[in-house]
């Protein structure tokens, strides 16, 4: 029984690690959520950052928290051809461990115009898109404290008395490679109404992640997506959309939507507030609801502010009250200086 805290921890985070982070504004990460967004945006450079803190209520200080940044680029190739290509990093930590996964990479799409005309109305596009990164895991093993450790006199906690267990030190992965790829279709029809509908596989390489020198292998992620505008009136419109994700036996839907308002008075501004259910599988693979998500979003000239927060709804709730994840996403697009700009579907 010495080292079995140590065992069941090395377990826990070797699955811990086999799986992926999830936002709830997917649709505000797009070379996270499908490589074939790479380009896909109305402008010509466009930078993207999100931050997400889930259970701050049960880890106090030290929540888990993932943060993403990303850049991408549209060139314009032959005819009304495009070539998009971007840099994405990703950043996690949680816990005590101080448990970290990093990773960084590069993308690539091409754009291939299928049916429209030069304003962009009855526009069609076909993308493929393709992403290569590297990334590793590290735990500090030194940072944890064991029950061995609380002093009763004093009623803390001190490290300085040894925890009688054989020390493992902190831990990292080697460097791995990723490859990523996906396909997406869009058609815009006016001002007010495009669909959207792509898929993609992550990890296709299935790379392996061991904090050990064991073979773990991070597991191929699988994800579809859809959505679009439809437009109700000259100001207002619905923004429907849905992701379903599956990595190995785990398996998450989110769908909602959102409602935009914008007024012509406003230059160029717009505002929108939505809701989603995620659903995910229980181990006996049963799907049940684990959170409802509240969104809204800020619509500038050049900036796009997302702030979302989830209700937990699952077994977690005795744990939790029912607070789940805040999440925040920041959308810098810098204009395309075209007399006829590529249009493209708002997510």
């Amino acid at each position: 029984m010495k080292n079995l805290l140590s065992i069941l921890f090395l377990i826990f985070m070797s699955k811990l690690v086999a799986q992926d982070a999830h936002l709830s504004q997917f649709y505000a990460a797009p070379q996270f959520t499908n490589p074939a967004l790479t380009g896909v945006f109305k402008g010509s450079l466009r930078g993207v950052v999100n931050y997400r803190e889930q259970w701050s209520n049960i880890f106090a200080n030290l929540p888990f928290r993932t943060m993403l940044a990303s850049a991408d680029y549209r060139l314009n190739t032959v005819d009304d051809d495009y070539l998009g290509i971007g840099i994405n990093t990703l950043y996690q930590e949680a816990g005590t461990s101080q448990f970290t996964k990093s990773t960084a990479g590069l993308s690539l799409s091409y754009l291939k115009q299928l049916s429209g005309n030069r304003t962009g109305t009855e526009a069609q596009y076909l993308i493929g898109g393709a992403q290569l990164g590297f990334g590793q895991y590290q735990i500090r093993n030194s940072d944890l404290w064991y029950s061995k450790q609380y002093d009763l006199i004093n009623e803390k906690v001190n490290t300085n008395i040894s925890n009688g267990e054989t020390q493992i030190g902190n831990l990292s992965s080697n460097l791995f490679l990723d490859f990523n790829a996906g396909v997406l279709w869009y058609t815009i029809l006016n001002e007010q109404t495009n669909f959207y509908i792509g898929g993609a596989m992550h990890h296709i390489n299935s790379p392996n992640i061991s904090l050990t020198q064991n073979n773990e292998t991070l597991y191929r992620r699988f994800s579809a997506n859809i959505g679009g505008e439809i437009g109700l009136t000259d100001e207002f419109s619905l923004l429907p959309s849905a992701i379903w994700m599956q990595q190995s036996v785990s398996k998450q839907i989110v769908i909602g939507s959102s409602i935009r308002y914008s007024n012509h008075d406003w230059d160029e501004m717009a505002m929108r507030f939505g809701i989603a259910s995620r659903i995910t599988n229980r181990l006996e693979n049963k799907l049940h609801q684990d959170a409802l998500i509240f969104s809204t979003f800020l619509e500038l000239n050049r900036i796009n502010i997302g702030i979302s927060y989830d209700i937990n709804t699952s077994n977690l709730t005795k744990a939790t009250n029912s607070r789940g994840a805040f999440e925040l996403s920041i959308q810098y697009i810098h204009p395309e200086e075209k007399k006829y700009p590529v249009s493209c579907p708002k997510f």
